[in-house]
């Protein structure tokens, strides 16, 4: 069986922020991607499944939590754990 490694979306309008979370995660063998906005997360979810998604919750587009609310919608199916 072949080991896979978790793929995570980091999104976050901060880039200090975003860029030391992704760089960090990829160091401990996480493929990481990541999103300094609301639609190339969207975007992002739509093409590519992901594990995990960390996600700043006060970032310009992401009214009310809606990339949270909507993950599994964007992920078609992806189970969704709180």
């Amino acid at each position: 069986m072949k080991n896979q490694t978790s793929k995570i979306l980091i999104a976050d309008d901060d880039n200090t922020v975003l860029l030391v979370t992704t760089d960090l995660l990829r160091r401990e063998g996480y493929e990481c991607y990541y999103a300094p906005d609301t639609k190339t997360a969207i975007e992002t979810l739509k093409s590519v499944k992901f594990d995990l998604l960390i996600s700043d919750i006060n970032m310009p587009g992401n009214n009310e939590l809606d990339l949270i609310k909507n993950f599994r919608k964007l992920q078609k199916g992806y189970q969704l754990y709180s």
